[in-house]
């Protein structure tokens, strides 16, 4: 019997508690006869992060009767007389290799993390123990999901809708879709989300036969900001980081309102491509809302209603690092990534 269900492993990031017993660590990960070397400098007291390259330790189709993944875990802190080892087992004590948990029903991402004890030896140490936490991501999907993923550098990919639509002839960076059929050098899909949800199209196979299309899920957590309206910032609210933009005072967002941050449809290529020498992706405006009232977040200028971060005020790339945030980030409504509080 074929598989169901498309499961990806993926090993998020690795917390380091208990005793110091230096940084650099190799970690071999195995799963389904399946072993992933990762090799990753982690700081005593914090949590590295694994890239997203390195982060994949397994895609396989599984049926409904799966609950688990068997997880091995060998860490090796790498030293330069005697390297400290250890190697997970289950809390029993029996040698079988705990799993991470797996809810069938559950499509999307779900998070399980294992611990390991490794013991400092050496004959200059005294008896310390770290604590290794692997922060592992599920993610379940149907077969034939697939995330927009070769795009142009303005990020989209143009696309033949099969429908009534004729535009936008694009999609944007990590955009969802199911595959139903590949043929003649095509993939044809389902949307599964944005404005243009459940609307069919397809896109053509690379020169070498190869996918524009990739089975990694992209998507990230909801990103929410506040705009402060008097001191003209917009924040991110997990990190802190600000903005310098502004809003039309004549046509403000009311102060207390929060709006959805919504998949990028289509560029603005009359209002952005100005705006492309502070960012190649300036012509991509994140609508305010899921109403056809003309609000956005986007770089500029000047507001007519929108709220605009500075093309001049800000430092750097800081609509590249907006965007970055906001593209692969989902609210999980299928509609949004993210939102935005207007305060005095």
């Amino acid at each position: 019997m074929s598989g169901q269900k498309q499961l990806t492993l993926k090993l998020r990031s690795v917390s380091y508690s208990g005793d110091n017993i230096g940084k650099e660590f190799t970690f071999e990960i195995t799963a389904d006869s399946v072993t992933k070397t990762i090799r990753r400098n982690v700081i005593h007291g914090t949590t590295a992060t694994i890239s997203r390259t390195d982060s994949i330790i397994l895609t396989k189709e599984v049926e409904a009767s799966i609950i688990g993944l068997p997880v091995g875990i060998k860490v090796t802190e790498d030293d330069p007389i005697t390297d400290d080892v250890a190697v997970i087992t289950d809390a029993s004590g029996t040698g079988t290799l705990p799993f991470v948990p797996v809810d069938y029903e559950a499509i999307g991402i779900q998070f399980h993390s294992l611990s390991v004890s490794v013991e400092e030896v050496g004959v200059f140490t005294s008896s310390k123990t770290a604590t290794l936490t692997f922060n592992f991501e599920v993610d379940l999907q149907e077969i034939g999901t697939r995330f927009v993923f070769n795009v142009s550098e303005r990020g989209w990919l143009s696309i033949r809708h099969e429908d009534e639509l004729t535009s936008p002839k694009v999609l944007p960076y990590a955009l969802k879709v199911k595959i139903t059929e590949i043929k003649d050098g095509r993939e044809y899909f389902i949307i599964e989300e944005g404005r243009l949800k459940g609307h069919k199209a397809n896109v053509k196979l690379a020169d070498d036969g190869g996918s524009f299309l990739t089975k990694e899920n992209l998507h990230t957590d909801s990103v929410n900001f506040i705009y402060h309206q008097e001191n003209r910032v917009l924040e991110v609210v997990d990190t802190g980081r600000i903005y310098w933009a502004k809003m039309d005072e004549g046509n403000p967002i009311p102060i207390g309102s929060v709006d959805d941050i919504a998949i990028p449809y289509e560029p603005h290529h009359d209002f952005g491509e100005y705006y492309e020498r502070y960012s190649i992706h300036a012509k991509t405006w994140f609508r305010l809302g899921h109403t056809d009232e003309d609000r956005f977040l986007h770089l500029g200028r000047g507001s007519a209603g929108c709220i605009t971060v500075s093309a001049d005020q800000n430092e750097g790339e800081s609509w590249e690092e907006i965007y970055d945030l906001l593209i692969t980030a989902r609210k999980g409504d299928l509609l949004s990534v993210g939102t935005v509080k207007v305060i005095n």
